[in-house]
């Protein structure tokens, strides 16, 4: 993991981003910061098996983010705080 996505993160999200070890998972949680594919991405609802996600820019990425699509892992490194 390199460590250009941490910087990534905290120059948009600034001090809201809380940085973390880069751990694998597949259910994600609301808030949780990850990579997937090379693109940074934010959790903003989590459900079972999707949750609504957004670009690290703020834009929707998908309102139905299935958490293990494509067999491809999600790496969270990090969490937004309120």
């Amino acid at each position: 993991m390199t460590t250009s996505y941490f910087e990534l993160a905290q120059s948009v999200l600034g001090d809201a981003f809380v940085k973390a070890e880069p751990i694998t998972k597949i259910k994600l949680d609301k808030n949780d910061v990850f990579v997937w594919c090379g693109e940074i991405y934010i959790v903003e609802e989590a459900y079972d098996t999707c949750g609504e996600v957004r670009y690290l820019d703020g834009a929707m990425a998908s309102n139905k983010w299935y958490w293990n699509y494509g067999d491809q892992a999600n790496i969270v490194i990090g969490t937004i705080k309120h």
